[in-house]
């Protein structure tokens, strides 16, 4: 071999590994369990499976975050609750509530706790309210595909949310 050949190789190899590694998008997936999504259909709350389109278009299963809030990537509803509220109850809204915030907690499986810094992916806890620290938990609703949308110390089902990338 070459000198030049060695010298190549490693480079392509490094630009292969990035190019598995997929492309960082804006949008976000909040996942339920077994390929369901957290999407909004027809302005209510669903799941669905995934699109299966580009990551970097809105979709029905794809949401945004900044500053603490998260919007639907089509919609631009905004994922909230109240903060006064000790049901818990998590819901859409046209604009943002005064004083709900989201805060993605990364999980430490060794410690059995969340980490409280933020992440691209992890679970999502309130971060301000009478439920600031519970995280989002999901039920079916007898209505097809709808969700109810809950904040629980205890969640009965690991909700999942994370960063997408383009691949």
């Amino acid at each position: 071999m070459t000198r030049h050949a060695l010298l190549a190789l490693p480079l392509c190899l490094a630009l292969a590994a990035a190019a598995q590694a997929g492309i960082k998008t804006n949008h976000y997936g909040i996942l339920t369990g077994r390929g369901q999504y957290v999407a909004v259909k027809e302005g209510k709350l669903a799941q669905a499976k995934w699109a299966g389109t580009d990551e970097r278009r809105p979709a029905p299963e794809r949401w945004l975050i900044a500053d603490g809030q998260i919007w639907h990537s089509q919609t631009r509803q905004y994922l909230t609750y109240d903060p006064e509220d000790k049901e818990g109850k998590v819901f859409l809204a046209d604009k943002p509530v005064k004083g709900a915030y989201w805060l993605i907690r990364k999980p430490d499986r060794r410690k059995k706790h969340y980490d409280e810094e933020g992440s691209e992916w992890g679970v999502l806890a309130a971060a301000s309210g009478a439920k600031k620290g519970c995280l989002l938990d999901v039920e079916a609703t007898d209505k097809g595909d709808g969700v109810r949308l809950l904040l629980r110390e205890e969640p009965k089902r690991v909700v999942e949310f994370g960063r997408l990338y383009a691949h």
